[in-house]
């Protein structure tokens, strides 16, 4: 229970890098504020560049067309000053985020490779020497992210007590980015993600307090409210926005609702282009539990059958999986049976 509540505190700091961004649907929306595209240069901060001829796709001549990322820009920008040096902000950090989520589509070697020719392709020296080692201590920094999860103990039941061990992972969160970061890269990729994580901490902590009356508690929490950063009431509220909006379709689709009614909350909440991707997504992801759970229930009559050794079996399995599923859903495939093996 405590890792679920962990994870939503740290903006899904300690979930691992290979994962796939779960609101890219909504990111990437037509109707969303498009960022500037990584060769254009804004005038007041950036130093003019020549715009690349072709993307890091086309020069490392990657098929796209069975891509999640197919048809979506790519997100983040490399931005550089006057003299030429990388500017530290967080779109850098989405930048490569969005080449990290075809993780499992693509070999860890691919997708990092594909990061350094998408730097050369748009960065001029210095900032590309600053880019590549940019990147280079954040790949270490992912890596460390795991060991920092494996060393982290189990808690029972949540309770107040519970908020101060997070308060004290929190801390080591930081501390363990600082170790790969300078001061600076560190606060341009994390500091608006520690803000946050201690507002969600403090609401937690006033939520928890049993000797505070529930209009005592009110009263704090909008002061806390009161305190937060116009940008960060402005995420709180917009995740708070999609938050309903999905708790509503889930009602829906409960209820026994049509796709079509399901598709109209979301355009009238995300716009259309938007709507069109959630409702593509849905369908792939109930064609892809389907064709999970045939395989699970194939697998596991393999395995109930005491007519086979274990080596028929493992090599039924392998058969099975072949035949079901491609290299890149194989590797997908992995977590699903492990689930299944933790749940039986």
């Amino acid at each position: 229970m405590w890792k679920i509540i962990l994870s939503l505190l740290f903006i899904f700091a300690l979930l691992w890098f290979w994962n796939p961004n779960p609101t890219a649907v909504l990111t990437h929306q037509a109707d969303a504020p498009k960022l500037a595209e990584p060769s254009q240069v804004a005038a007041s901060q950036t130093a003019k560049q020549d715009a690349p001829a072709l993307t890091v796709f086309d020069q490392l001549a990657i098929d796209q067309s069975g891509i999640s990322l197919k048809g979506t820009e790519i997100d983040g920008l490399y931005a550089v000053d006057d003299q030429g040096h990388l500017i530290l902000n967080d779109d850098i950090k989405h930048r490569f985020e969005y080449f990290l989520s075809t993780l499992g589509e693509f070999e860890l070697d691919q997708v990092l490779n594909m990061i350094k020719e998408d730097i050369h392709l748009n960065l001029q020296e210095p900032a590309r020497s600053e880019a590549l080692k940019l990147f280079n201590d954040y790949i270490l920094y992912k890596k460390a992210l795991v060991e920092l999860e494996q060393g982290t103990d189990e808690m029972a039941d949540f309770d107040l007590n519970n908020v101060q061990h997070m308060r004290m992972q929190l801390e080591q969160l930081r501390n363990k980015r600082r170790e790969y970061f300078s001061p600076e890269a560190a606060d341009a990729f994390f500091g608006f993600d520690e803000i946050y994580d201690d507002y969600m901490l403090s609401k937690l902590e006033i939520m928890h307090q049993t000797q505070l009356t529930e209009a005592e508690k009110q009263a704090q929490l909008s002061a806390l409210e009161d305190q937060l950063p116009p940008e960060l009431s402005e995420l709180r509220d917009e995740t708070q926005r999609i938050s309903n909006v999905f708790s509503k379709v889930e009602a829906m689709k409960a209820s026994g609702a049509s796709a079509e009614a399901q598709f109209d909350v979301n355009a009238q909440a995300f716009g259309q282009d938007a709507a069109l991707r959630i409702q593509a997504l849905e369908k792939q992801r109930t064609e892809w539990k389907r064709r999970v759970n045939t395989y699970l229930e194939d697998k596991a009559e393999i395995t109930n059958n005491s007519d086979l050794s274990e080596e028929e079996k493992n090599e039924q399995y392998e058969r099975l999986k072949q035949s079901a599923f491609d290299d890149s859903e194989q590797r997908r495939l992995k977590a699903y049976e492990l689930m299944a093996t933790e749940q039986d």
